[in-house]
């Protein structure tokens, strides 16, 4: 299918708006209680507010490599616990390192996932007053994510700072989801996923497992490699022609579905 079948998918908003410049032309604990509580009404200001405003915005596609910290970070924390945790040993302390080590793991493949995700949701296929496809996933594999984060946090640190990373966290989205102009959902935006990757960061290497105590002696080595696989992914995007990008974008529109948003 060429880009009329791509755009066909969408509803009928004019052609122009939201898409990139290349194809205008063309077309129970307490704490995870109050997490759930927090998200919901998070959402809630998302559909009232700045599904009606935001649109396409390099600076907001490019701020989603504010993921790529915490990955980082809870990649080292597996990697420590995995090389340097004493596998011989029993006990209530090994199954909650091993536990970690699970979750670490998990985190950091999923804030690898979410930067994609964001990416798409955000910026590729976004468009004033409609969801697309990617943008579902992207709450979806996003909301899981932090989930995640704030339970491999809350079983490491207290109930009190837990609650203010689960706080900070939704006031953050809040703050961006109550937009009323474009203006004003681009620089809230880009503000919602550097706190994000702060407060992600921040709780990776907090109160991380005895196991992980030389953590941050991985960061050089794991952030480089990071590092270098994302400049090599935006130097190959900048670079390749624009006949290129818009292959690809009329290719992943089809998959884009756009709905009014409502939610």
């Amino acid at each position: 299918h060429g880009a009329q079948g791509a755009y066909s998918l969408a509803p009928s908003p004019p052609a122009s708006v939201g898409l990139p410049p290349w194809s205008q032309s063309s077309h129970e604990a307490r704490p995870m209680q109050f997490l759930r509580e927090a998200q919901q009404l998070a959402s809630r200001a998302v559909a009232r507010e700045s599904s009606q405003v935001w649109s396409h915005d390099p600076v907001v596609g490019f701020s989603s490599v504010c993921f790529v910290p915490p990955a980082v970070c809870f990649g080292v924390v597996a990697l420590c616990i995995w090389r340097e945790a004493p596998s011989e040993t029993a006990g209530p302390s090994t199954r909650s390192t091993r536990v970690q080590l699970l979750l670490c793991t998990l985190l950091w493949l999923l804030f690898i996932a979410v930067t994609f995700t964001s990416l798409c949701a955000d910026c590729l296929y976004v468009r004033a007053g409609f969801r697309s496809s990617y943008g579902f996933v992207d709450v979806c594999v996003a909301g899981t994510t932090f989930a995640i984060a704030i339970l491999s946090f809350a079983l490491r640190g207290p109930p009190a700072e837990t609650a203010l990373l689960v706080g900070a966290t939704a006031a953050a989205f809040a703050f961006s989801g109550t937009s009323t102009s474009f203006e004003q959902w681009r620089v809230r935006h880009w503000i919602w996923h550097v706190s994000a990757g702060v407060i992600a960061s921040y709780a990776a290497l907090r109160h991380r497992p005895r196991a992980a105590k030389n953590a941050v002696s991985y960061l050089r080595g794991v952030g480089g490699a990071h590092c270098t696989a994302t400049l090599i992914f935006i130097a190959v995007y900048l670079f390749m022609p624009d006949e290129h990008k818009r292959a690809l974008w009329d290719r992943g529109a089809r998959y884009a579905n756009w709905r009014p948003a409502r939610w």
